[in-house]
């Protein structure tokens, strides 16, 4: 997913169509423990791919900033050297990329 060279809103797009037929799939079942775990792990690995596309740290800090965590913070965690699925479960991550990012902004469809 994050050496094709997409956008993520095309990324997302062709993401719903698996999603989609899965869940058309699988819907009868009583998993909805398994579901809960894996939009948990969708959700991480988007946020893993933004913060992968984000490169630069300071393109990392600014765009920190833009969807509003404070300066330190964003200093703090755009310029630390982990890596980027280790960060995408970072509080500070997933404020400046909540699940409501994915889902109303981007059209994500989370089964369940």
């Amino acid at each position: 997913m994050r050496t094709r060279g997409i956008s993520i809103e095309r990324m997302v797009g062709e993401l719903n169509e698996y999603i989609r037929g899965w869940w058309s799939y699988f819907s009868l079942c009583e998993a909805r423990t398994c579901l809960k775990d894996l939009n948990a792990w969708v959700i991480r690995r988007l946020r893993a791919v933004i913060w992968k596309q984000w490169k630069l740290p300071r393109t990392k800090v600014r765009e920190l900033i833009k969807r509003g965590i404070p300066e330190y913070w964003a200093v703090l965690v755009g310029t630390t050297r982990k890596g980027a699925w280790r960060l995408s479960r970072n509080t500070t991550v997933a404020k400046a990329l909540p699940v409501s990012y994915f889902t109303r902004t981007l059209g994500l469809v989370l089964p369940g």
